[in-house]
């Protein structure tokens, strides 16, 4: 866990499975089911958390790349989370224990 003063900056897998109670290969198994989940499905819902999706960026030129060539098509993961998570990020609900 990388920290800037009080503020964490990032979580590794080690970081999650500690935080967790779970070895690091159970961990690492749980986040690759997720990439796992978003290559064949396309989307990943997890309960009281978010929904994970894919969604395609279109080939695009501007801005003008340096080599002439168009940025190509791309896919990039996208999150939502749930309501659940929102209140309890706000205050509004306690956490899961």
């Amino acid at each position: 866990m990388k920290e800037q003063g009080k503020v964490v900056t990032h979580l590794t897998t080690a970081d999650i499975a500690k935080m967790a109670g779970l070895t690091f290969e159970e961990a690492d198994r749980f986040l690759k089911a997720i990439i796992e989940g978003l290559k064949n499905v396309g989307e990943v819902h997890l309960t009281e958390f978010g929904q994970f999706r894919v969604s395609v960026l279109p080939e695009r030129s501007y801005p003008p790349p340096q080599d002439g060539q168009p940025h190509p098509a791309r896919k990039v993961i996208r999150f939502t989370r749930s309501r659940v998570a929102s209140a309890i990020l706000n205050g509004q609900r306690e956490g899961l224990k």
